[in-house]
């Protein structure tokens, strides 16, 4: 139930969207989010993000434009499927950065997180018939499972 409650709460501060128990477990049934093993390390917790130093920050300065321009924020699948890799990695790193506590230092860490966070979306949205549901909720349903 603790999920299905975080899943509310992102979709709200996301895109404002309400999905029920019964939508959530159907969408759990036609996407692949189980399918999903995340490649980067797991996002460290406040208190460890402010007892380590960030120093990888210079080593990502020279492509650090790969998180700006997502404009998938409220698309729906089928718009997600279209889209360039770039545009679905950028609205990841924004779906990232608005939901954890990510220290924005490490580019190159974040940029895992934002990848992986791209890769499970698509992945979950590769099977089925979802075209026309919310990106936003997939994020969610992602977003617990890589970020629990």
């Amino acid at each position: 139930m603790n999920k299905i409650l975080i899943i509310i709460v992102i979709c709200l501060f996301i895109a404002s969207c309400v999905p029920s128990d019964e939508t959530i477990q159907a969408m759990l049934e036609k996407t692949r989010i189980a399918e999903f093993t995340p490649t980067s390390s797991p996002i460290p917790t406040k208190s460890a993000n402010n007892s380590s130093s960030s120093s990888s920050s210079s080593s990502s300065s020279s492509s650090s434009s790969w998180f700006s321009g997502g404009t998938l924020h409220r698309a729906t699948v089928a718009e997600w499927r279209n889209a360039s890799y770039a545009n679905r990695l950028a609205t990841a790193a924004d779906f990232v950065a608005a939901t954890q506590p990510v220290d924005f230092g490490d580019l190159v860490e974040f940029k895992g997180w934002a990848s992986d966070l791209e890769t499970c979306i698509s992945i979950a949205v590769s099977g089925g018939d979802v075209d026309k549901e919310l990106v936003s909720l997939i994020s969610a349903m992602c977003t617990v499972q890589l970020f629990p």
